[in-house]
């Protein structure tokens, strides 16, 4: 598995478990263990997201940085770069 791989992997991980969480806390929101796992778990998807597009670019449109020009539709998908 390419480091990129190892990196969605990750962040699709933690994205599951903020939505698992947050679906929890929904009926649960005052439950202090939950709130600091979610915590926890937002703060390594961060680190994830951010490993990842300073890697192998942006995820999403949002991500672009560039300020002298939009270089979104330059790269190749997230999905194409498997190619």
């Amino acid at each position: 598995m390419s480091e990129r791989q190892r990196l969605l992997k990750r962040l699709q991980v933690c994205e599951f478990t903020l939505d698992d969480v947050r679906l929890y806390l929904d009926s649960h929101p005052c439950d202090h263990a939950a709130l600091e796992y979610y915590k926890k778990h937002l703060e390594m998807r961060n680190k994830a997201y951010q490993d990842y597009i300073e890697k192998f670019g942006p995820l999403m449109a949002n991500d672009c940085i560039n300020t002298e020009k939009w270089t979104w539709v330059e790269e190749p998908w997230p999905w194409e770069k498997e190619a």
